[in-house]
């Protein structure tokens, strides 16, 4: 049987995507959380799995299994939302 401590927690990520940079901010999907900024990082491929991948062995540090990643992208005008698991 499945308890709360079983289900996965999500875990948002609000990008905002510009030429040269991309800021993350980290919100907890916890009832009162307060986003944070997880700092900025250059607009690349490489530089955004490179975060993802960091900001998920930070997660599993805390041993919380099975978190899903829930991107929130913002250019210009427009945004998107993707599902990652991790």
């Amino acid at each position: 049987m499945k308890t709360n401590s079983d289900t996965p927690r999500a875990l948002y990520l609000g990008l905002d995507v510009h030429k040269e940079k991309t800021s993350i901010a980290i919100l907890e999907a916890e009832r009162d959380a307060e986003p944070r900024l997880y700092g900025e990082i250059g607009t690349t491929q490489h530089a955004l799995e490179r975060a993802i991948r960091r900001i998920a062995i930070m997660r599993k540090g805390r041993n919380e299994k099975g978190t899903h990643l829930i991107s929130v992208m913002r250019k210009g005008r427009t945004s998107s939302q993707k599902c990652l698991s991790t």
